[in-house]
């Protein structure tokens, strides 16, 4: 990646993850007296995706599972490869997927796993190197 796209690439990086804490609630917020439970975002997303007790909801299901990805949550990130490799919520890139997968196997996630021995083979080496390059980026902005 030449160093405009990576700087491209981190301002896509910013908006994704500013985009999903647009979303965040007075009560989801971070605060000396509260603390963010990734488990609960995660499982708003899910009943979006799904459908099963609130509209379906497919984009507002990306956005939650990036807010909890970012906040360091490995089924979420795994989730995030899911819908960025079937383009469901977003628009299918294979690139981003397997970054996605790749984070949340840095925390030894089957799932994430699993989603990297399937599109590994789908990658030319150029996507490949893409791929690092987003997932390192993805890694810098994951909060601790």
């Amino acid at each position: 990646m030449s160093s405009m796209n990576v700087r491209l690439s981190l301002i896509a990086v910013g908006s994704i993850f500013l985009s999903a804490c647009a979303g965040m609630t007075a009560s989801t917020q971070p605060s000396e007296s509260t603390s963010i439970d990734v488990n609960e975002i995660r499982a708003l997303a899910l009943r979006h995706l799904q459908g099963s007790d609130i509209d379906r909801d497919p984009i507002q299901a990306v956005k939650l599972y990036t807010q909890a990805a970012f906040l360091g949550d490995s089924a979420s990130q795994a989730a995030l490869g899911q819908s960025y490799e079937r383009g469901i919520g977003v628009k299918k890139d294979i690139v981003t997927a397997f970054a996605w997968y790749q984070l949340s196997a840095d925390q030894q996630d089957d799932d994430g796993n699993i989603g990297i021995a399937r599109l590994r083979p789908q990658l030319s080496q150029a996507q490949w190197n893409a791929a690092q390059e987003l997932h390192d980026l993805f890694a810098a902005a994951v909060m601790p």
